[in-house]
């Protein structure tokens, strides 16, 4: 049974910025403190004793700061208009916790607002103001008459009018303002049109945010504070935002501010893993640029059979020509007879056609898609036995490594013919090329190959029903199948990221697939018109009778459909995101956030209609017992993981979209909170399904989608705080465990040398993701129930004693679930956005040393400059650093030359001269300076993680990459 929490009421009516302070309020509007901060006095709803809706929220604008007598004269109006304003409870305000304010009075300004409004862009708009406050006067005298139907007759007319108002309230921008700026802004245009009378902070994303601090000051101290809010790898709406560096920021901030010492361990512990796969992440798209830019060089360097350099991580600009030697040397690696019997095809064959680009392509890709096939196959057997070492696992995974390299020169080669490039037949290849990039994970040259095909197929008509007039239909369905495959792969890449699409859906007009059409939706517009209250059953003719593989095929492109409308027509439409609504009063944001609720809603009924359709396949994806092929229970799995991934990626992206909108993202709403709660038992669904399915092949084939499901709900967990039971401690445990069968087989018959095999890559990146989704789940729940991890263990005995022992490799860090994680330590630095972040402070100091004549500015500067190459030194993994001196950020740069473990103070010390060692460096005081050695492969690292658990400084790190601005959270 839950136990409902005490809400805490010391000050009923303290106004949202003295509970944010947590400082006493006087419930007085406005309030005294926020008088002395010059900030707008805010009062929620919930917060005021009044009759159940009977309020309306006036515009948002600052609280004037006059005499008191008209302050009491305003609040009082102000009240007096809040308990007698009602308007229908359908209407835009079902859905929000409405801040009551005060609208500004034209004539009433002072000093402060003249000069906040000489940084305002954009023209007066109180007559809008003037117009609303009217027609909310107008219906709170209607509402007090007795109810007839002239006077409803009036109401409503009211109302339309007022819609119409808040629909086309459209802020004008003062362009003679604008063009005479004086100074030049130090910040961007964009960012100055931002300041606006209506709100001073402006969400971007659930952990960035705008204040008009941004445009006053001039510098910071934080490396976050200087770059883009929109992250370009997480983008503006990207479902794991939480895992971008803002969204680790507040997860350091929380920790230090809400974690006692009890926690604290475990905390840090839990920051440096996610610091690391974060790191790891980039380091594997760094590789796949290598990889795809030189395939064969980069192979053939990596098995030490060439001694030149490595390539440049830049794809080629001009076609170069394949040498035949390298070719050669990299297909005699192929394992035969090994590869003859799985993919049919011989050396010499490969050999006979080398000089035929176009044949080799299509002959590699067809080797590469039928070795995927079988050494699933053999993995989907070898689970299923007791663990065993295995010759043929090294031989799978070593042909997979040489398949891609000369799948990846052929497509280098032959990209540049654009006239044999814009075919069916290339099309063809480079789909089925695609569809195992997107197996696999690997995401750098799935992004570079889908740009390719996607433009390919737009430019030869693919897309438009025009360029089908006049050609046989066995060409025209081979056309729109292609398409439609494009179309699909390109959806899923954009539910995992939240970007911009590269498909505009409203240029896009071909006709659906046969299956579509027998159905009887002719083209996209019409299915979208129609699903929701199409009368399709599971037993209708049109679907009984497709195979299982063909309506797998249906939800896969119907899902894919109703993601790209939802993308178009909400997530990036004008509407919601201009700038211009941005700098809109809270009363036009809140009726858009009503839309956006709609949307979404109605995005729900369409995933809902779709799994009715598809009902047979869930069917057999959740038979206990069943008789199906292995294959259909594999496929069945994947697709039913795939429509339960698809509403948590909406949902993660929508929440960005609603911070944006909302007056205080904090304050959720009732539509909200039933999302998280209905995505809650969602969790558990999955957790159960994953814990029946047939084999723990079929779980690694899930994983792809429940790693995703898996960490918003931790995301949840760090944020929000809901109630976390024992029963999903041991539901999660149990999915893990089969998880865990995965890692002893890949540490049985894993070689050295197959560490490079894509298979291995991608499913350590997403079991190590999900272990640190798990262990945060883990961690709130003993912080949620006050014990230490001790006691949850102890607990667990009582009930599941044969999990206890993997929830204690949980909280042990040396535990084989962090070994793929830890392993790079060893070998890798931070990548080169945590390098910049780290430089800014080494050229001051550089730069201060070449004035003094001390470092040669050349040498230094231009040295942490240069782009990390993948080529480190080896550091120890064993702690020895002493830890009488907190170990800082500065410390992390290291030359290689001697042990990171060495002592910081100690490098210091040694490398600079006295009069150097006496000066603080701008700033950032707390730092202790780092030697900056001559040697180009000096790097940034964290350390081990036992340096950081007991050295390590969380408040300096958070100070150094974030400030307290710049981590407050809406998930």
């Amino acid at each position: 049974m839950k136990v409902k929490k005490s809400t805490r009421s010391k000050v009923p009516t303290a106004c949202v910025n003295c509970r944010k302070r947590k400082i006493k309020c006087t419930g007085k509007y406005p309030c005294t403190n926020c008088i002395s901060y010059d900030c707008t006095c805010v009062f929620l709803k919930k917060n005021l004793t009044q009759e159940k809706d009977t309020s309306l929220p006036l515009a948002t604008t600052t609280v004037p700061r006059s005499s008191s007598h008209h302050n009491e004269k305003v609040s009082a109006d102000a009240h007096h208009l809040d308990s007698v304003i009602k308007l229908d409870n359908q209407d835009y305000f079902k859905l929000v916790n409405e801040p009551i304010q005060t609208p500004v009075s034209p004539n009433t300004t002072n000093a402060s607002d003249a000069t906040n409004n000489n940084n305002i862009l954009f023209e007066d708009d109180s007559d809008y103001q003037k117009q609303l406050i009217t027609y909310q006067k107008i219906l709170t005298n209607l509402y007090s008459l007795p109810p007839c139907a002239d006077t409803q007759v009036l109401i409503n007319s009211t109302k339309s009018q007022l819609n119409n108002l808040i629909s086309n309230w459209k802020p004008g921008i003062d362009y003679h303002k604008l063009s005479n700026l004086s100074p030049p802004p130090q910040r961007s245009i964009e960012t100055c049109l931002l300041t606006n009378k209506y709100r001073n902070k402006i969400y971007m994303t659930r952990f960035s945010f705008w204040t008009d601090q941004m445009v006053k000051s001039h510098s910071s101290d934080s490396f976050l504070a200087t770059t883009p809010l929109v992250d370009e790898v997480f983008g503006l709406f990207s479902p794991i935002q939480a895992f971008s560096l803002r969204g680790i920021g507040y997860l350091i901030k929380k920790n230090l501010d809400n974690t006692g010492p009890l926690m604290r361990i475990d905390t840090k512990e839990t920051i440096y893993l996610i610091l690391r796969l974060f790191d790891l992440c980039y380091e594997h798209l760094i590789q796949g640029c290598i990889s795809i830019a030189n395939p064969l060089e980069n192979y053939l360097q990596k098995m030490k059979q060439s001694f030149t350099a490595a390539a440049p991580a830049t794809l080629p600009t001009s076609p170069t020509p394949l040498s035949s030697d390298l070719v050669v040397s990299v297909v005699n690696q192929l394992p035969q007879p090994f590869i003859q019997t799985i993919t049919g095809f011989t050396t010499s064959q490969l050999i006979d056609n080398l000089h035929d680009s176009f044949s080799m392509f299509r002959i590699v890709t067809e080797m590469y898609a039928q070795h995927r096939k079988h050494f699933a196959e053999y993995l989907n057997q070898a689970f299923s036995l007791p663990l065993q070492k295995s010759n043929l696992f090294s031989s799978f995974c070593s042909s997979e490594y040489l398949l891609s390299t000369l799948c990846y020169a052929y497509y280098n080669i032959t990209l540049y013919h654009m006239l044999d490039v814009n075919t069916l037949d290339y099309l063809e290849i480079l789909v089925s090329l695609l569809e195992i990039q997107n197996e696999i994970d690997e995401r750098f040259g799935f992004e570079k190959m889908l740009e390719v095909a996607v433009t390919c197929s737009i430019k030869m008509g693919l897309s438009r029903w025009e360029y089908y007039v006049g050609i046989d239909e066995n060409t025209a369905e081979r056309r729109r199948r292609i398409w439609w495959k494009i179309y699909c792969l390109e959806k899923r890449f954009l539910t995992d990221l939240g970007d911009l699409s590269l498909i505009n859906e409203r240029q896009m007009n071909c006709l659906l697939p046969k299956d579509f059409r027998d159905m009887g939706f002719i083209n996209h517009n019409e299915f979208l018109t129609k699903i929701s209250t199409c009368s399709l059953s599971p037993s209708s003719p049109e679907i009984e009778r497709l195979s299982l593989s063909r309506l797998i095929e249906y939800g896969k492109l119907a899902i894919a459909q109703i993601v790209g409308n939802f993308f178009s027509e909400t997530l990036y439409n004008e509407k919601f995101t201009s700038l211009e609504t941005s700098v809109k009063p809270a009363l036009v944001r809140q009726k858009l956030l009503e839309n956006v609720f709609e949307d979404v809603e109605s995005l729900r009924m369409k995933l809902a209609k779709i799994k009715y359709h598809t009902s047979r396949v869930f069917e057999v994806a959740h038979s206990r017992y069943p008789d199906y092929s292995k294959n259909d229970l594999i496929e069945a799995a994947k697709f039913v993981s795939y429509h339960k991934k698809t509403w948590f990626s909406i949902w993660g992206a929508v929440t960005n979209l609603i911070a944006r909108l909302s007056e205080d993202p904090e304050v959720l709403t009732e539509q909200t909170l039933k999302y998280a709660d209905e995505m809650y038992r969602d969790w558990k669904e999955i957790n159960q399904f994953l814990i029946q399915v047939d084999t723990d092949f079929i779980v690694w084939t899930c994983l792809d989608f429940y790693e995703l499901i898996f960490f918003v709900m931790a995301s949840r967990f760090y944020v929000e705080n809901p109630h976390i039971s024992l029963e999903d401690v041991i539901n999660t445990l149990k999915v893990f465990k089969r998880i865990t069968n995965i890692m002893s087989f890949f540490n049985n018959n894993l070689d050295e040398k197959d560490y490079d095999c894509q298979t291995f890559k991608e499913f350590s990146r997403s079991s190590s993701l999900v272990a640190i989704s798990i262990r945060i789940i883990f961690i709130k729940y003993c912080d949620s129930e006050q014990i230490d991890r001790a006691e949850i263990i102890e607990r667990l005995k009582e009930v599941e004693p044969k999990l206890s022992d993997l929830l204690r490799e949980f909280f042990d860090t040396r535990s084989f679930i962090y070994k793929y994680m830890l392993k790079s330590v060893e070998k890798s630095g931070f990548h080169l956005t945590i390098r910049k972040m780290l430089e800014s402070d080494y050229k001051i100091l550089c730069r201060d040393k070449a004035a003094t004549g001390n470092v040669s500015e050349q040498g230094n500067v231009n040295q942490v400059s240069q782009p990390y190459d993948g080529t480190v030194p080896v550091y120890s993994n064993s702690s020895t650093s002493p830890a009488n001196s907190p170990l800082k950020l500065s410390s992390l740069l290291n030359s290689g030359e001697e042990s990171y473990a060495q002592d910081a103070s100690e490098n210091t010390s040694c490398n600079l001269p006295h009069q150097r060692r006496s000066l603080q460096p701008p700033k950032r005081q707390p730092f202790a300076l780092s030697q900056v050695g001559g040697n180009e492969n000096s790097i940034y690292n964290l350390g081990t993680l036992e340096e950081f658990v007991n050295s390590g400084d969380l408040t300096d790190l958070y100070h150094t990459l974030w400030n307290d601005s710049t981590s407050d959270p809406f998930l």
